[in-house]
């Protein structure tokens, strides 16, 4: 908190940075390379949740990336009340700060079950990002029962239609609220499908209405 202080920092706390940031107009960015310098000297967890929380802001895409993978992969003592707190908010963080550079990373530990829980917001965070193996990796976590509910809600959000066919088992779920889940999911895909038809269908005509060329002109007259 010191070194906060000395950078012209009023706080009691890191989680006043955010409240002074939204509702005070303080401008946290000075703050940023500090707490990411210091999050992997720290060992209490609560002070590390409250870190990567405040690193949740869009400025720092991609830079605090790879601080808060590392601290995501940081062993967790399981007798520890509370001690993998840290990895869902930088799960959380992630799905803001990442880019396609760090998707091969976060679909690595998203696919590792050891991290249990935590990494369930992950699943957000490679849905977000536009990579080639986006497809691949939602479709992996389907096998996963930590993972799969949220899979199938991110093969809805972002209108992957072409994979319906891997949500479809999921409406003979035992889980009532796994087969609503799924039922939203198609209404989703199917609105995703009718759209793309109709822009594909206008593209078309557009292509077809568009006057030809003078240079396609001059050449049928003189084929004439």
């Amino acid at each position: 908190m010191a070194e906060l202080r000395e950078a012209g920092f009023e706080l009691e706390s890191v989680g006043q940075l955010r409240e002074q940031a939204r509702y005070w107009g303080v401008d946290p960015r000075p703050a940023y390379p500090i707490l990411m310098r210091w999050l992997p000297k720290l060992t209490w967890h609560g002070l590390r949740d409250d870190i990567a929380r405040t690193l949740s802001h869009k400025s720092l895409r991609p830079v605090a990336a790879p601080v808060l993978i590392a601290e995501f992969k940081r062993e967790i003592d399981p007798t520890v009340k509370g001690s993998d707190l840290p990895r869902f908010s930088v799960a959380r963080a992630l799905e803001t700060v990442a880019d396609e550079s760090h998707f091969d990373a976060i679909a690595e530990l998203a696919l590792d079950p050891r991290y249990g829980e935590p990494r369930s917001r992950l699943a957000y965070a490679l849905a977000r990002l536009k990579h080639p193996r986006r497809d691949e990796v939602l479709v992996a976590l389907l096998d996963d029962d930590w993972m799969y509910s949220l899979a199938i809600d991110n093969i809805g959000k972002k209108g992957l239609y072409h994979l319906r066919d891997r949500v479809v088992p999921f409406a003979q779920s035992d889980d009532k609220d796994i087969r609503k889940l799924v039922a939203k999911t198609l209404e989703r895909l199917d609105k995703a499908e009718a759209k793309a038809s109709e822009n594909t269908h206008k593209a078309a005509e557009r292509k077809a209405s568009k006057p030809r060329s003078t240079n396609s002109r001059r050449s049928g007259q003189a084929a004439s």
